[in-house]
């Protein structure tokens, strides 16, 4: 699988940073990361069980989230889940969920490692 990280976005992110306060970047990382299974676990119960709100709740907060860490190729397969859920299409839905955790699991890792290196 191939991800596609913006680290500009990251970028974006620690520019906002003010001296003295807490690492704006490592918490809004972290929400990501804790966040996201919750999303991820939403999609994949509604393609088990076929509730297409479900899946397009979960993918709609999983892609602005995905968006806001720069995790693009995340994000993007996210917005084709939410028109797939809009549309009603659960074997497109399906389709899309395969792979998610493994996605996610590797966005976050590329992100953890760009942070590792601008520390």
């Amino acid at each position: 699988m191939s991800i596609e990280l913006d680290f500009n976005a990251l970028q974006g992110i620690s520019a906002l940073q003010r001296p003295n306060k807490p690492n704006l970047l490592e918490r809004i990382v972290q929400l990501f990361e804790c966040e996201s299974p919750r999303c991820i676990e939403q999609v994949l119960h509604g393609v088990a069980v076929g509730d297409i709100e479900s899946i397009r709740i979960g993918a709609h907060s999983l892609k602005s989230s995905s968006a806001n860490v720069g995790a693009v190729s995340l994000s993007l397969r996210c917005r084709e889940l939410e028109q797939a859920a809009r549309r009603g299409d659960i074997e497109r839905c399906a389709l899309l969920s395969e792979g998610l955790v493994a996605e996610f699991d590797e966005s976050a890792a590329g992100i953890r490692s760009f942070l590792k290196q601008a520390a």
